[in-house]
């Protein structure tokens, strides 16, 4: 119950899943928010990425500049202290030519929702001086 909101709902509770951490080792988290950026992320290099890239050939693109061009664009969503974004900072991106396409990876930390604050109070005696 918030005093001036009324009674909300802000985060679901499902104890059928792996949810004591917010991102699991596997990388994959129970918060909705969370999955949802990483989903939006994947969404858009993948279009964009396509229409660069599928369609050349080996001569025309190199891991270089396929890794370049993901690097950049997380750049482009990544937040910063005058602009929201997506995701906090990225690293690790490597890219490997397999078979006839590229194989991409990444890691993000993603701009995660502040779902909670806990206070604590504590009494202090008033015959101590502090």
């Amino acid at each position: 119950y918030q005093s001036q909101l009324g009674w909300i709902v802000n985060q679901g509770i499902n104890t059928l899943q792996q949810n004591s951490n917010l991102i699991t080792a596997e990388g994959k988290s129970p918060e909705i928010q969370i999955m949802r950026i990483i989903h939006q992320i994947n969404k858009e290099l993948v279009i964009n990425a396509t229409t660069r890239f599928v369609g050349g050939n080996l001569n025309t693109a190199s891991a270089g500049e396929v890794k370049a061009f993901i690097e950049g664009y997380l750049t482009t969503r990544t937040a910063t202290r005058l602009v929201d974004n997506l995701i906090i900072t990225f690293n690790s991106v490597k890219v490997v030519l397999e078979q006839d396409y590229w194989k991409v990876s990444y890691c993000v930390v993603p701009n995660s929702p502040i779902n909670r604050v806990f206070m604590t109070g504590l009494i202090i005696d008033p015959k101590i001086e502090i």
